[in-house]
C-alpha cells in the first residue's frame, strides 16, 4: 500500500520536477517580476503571483449523509518565492471539523509547486502534505496521521484576494482498526499581501 501512495507522489510531481525540455523555454517568476511591463502597458493580461506574497486563505464545507451532518472549517496560512526558476509555496493549515460527538481538531504543513495557466491570473499546483488530527469522541482520544497530495487550481481576481479549488488524496495512519485513504474536493476563498498591485520592471531585492 506504501509502494502505491509513493507511485502516486512522483506521478503527481514529475512534471513540475521533471520540467521541459533543455533547448525549450522556462517560466522562471523571478524572470516575469523582472521584466513586467509598466501599468498599462500591453501584454499582461490579469493579475500575478509574485514570489514573497502571503497567502490567507478561509474554506468550509458542510455534508449530510444518511442523517449525519458534518460541518468543517478550515484556515490556512502561506508564503511563495522563487526556487530553481519555479514559483514554490509553503503552508500552514489548521482546520476543524464536528460531526455528531465527534470533534477533529487537524494540523497539516504543505510544500507546492505553482505554473501559470494561461495570462487570466490562473496558478495550477502540486503540492506534498502531511500533519497530525486529533480526534475527540467524549473521554476519548485517538491521532491519526494524514499523509498526501494535492491538486489544484488558484486564480486571482486581483492582487489581493483570490479562489482555490483542489483535490485532496489522503492516506489517513494510525487508525485504531486500519489505516484508510480518504478524497476530498474543497473550494475556498484566499487574501493575498506583500503581492504587488501593479507590476514592477526593476529585479527582486537581493538579502
Amino acid at each position: 500500500m506504501h509502494s502505491n501512495l509513493e507511485a502516486a507522489v512522483l506521478f503527481a510531481l514529475a512534471p513540475i520536477l521533471i520540467g521541459p525540455p533543455a533547448d525549450g523555454p522556462r517560466w522562471s517568476p523571478d524572470a516575469e517580476f523582472r521584466t513586467a511591463p509598466a501599468a498599462g502597458a500591453g501584454g499582461l493580461d490579469g493579475p500575478r503571483l509574485y514570489p514573497g506574497a502571503i497567502e490567507l486563505g478561509l474554506g468550509g464545507s458542510i455534508t449530510s449523509v444518511e442523517g449525519n451532518t458534518q460541518a468543517a472549517v478550515e484556515l490556512r496560512f502561506g508564503s511563495f518565492s522563487a526556487t530553481n526558476g519555479v514559483l514554490v509555496g509553503y503552508e500552514v493549515q489548521t482546520s476543524y471539523a464536528h460531526v455528531s460527538a465527534l470533534d477533529v481538531l487537524g494540523l497539516e504543513a504543505a510544500l507546492s509547486w505553482q505554473r501559470p495557466v494561461g495570462s487570466g491570473g490562473s496558478y495550477a499546483f502540486v503540492a506534498g502534505a502531511g500533519g497530525v488530527r486529533q480526534e475527540w469522541l467524549g473521554s476519548f482520544r485517538q491521532a491519526r496521521y494524514p499523509i498526501g497530495v494535492d491538486v489544484g487550481l488558484r486564480t486571482l481576481v486581483g492582487q489581493r484576494a483570490g479562489a482555490r479549488a483542489e483535490y485532496r488524496y489522503r492516506r489517513i495512519l494510525n487508525d485504531p482498526v486500519e489505516n484508510f485513504t480518504e478524497h476530498q474536493v474543497v473550494i475556498g476563498l484566499s487574501l493575498f499581501f506583500h503581492n504587488p498591485p501593479t507590476p514592477r520592471s526593476h529585479s527582486l531585492p537581493r538579502d
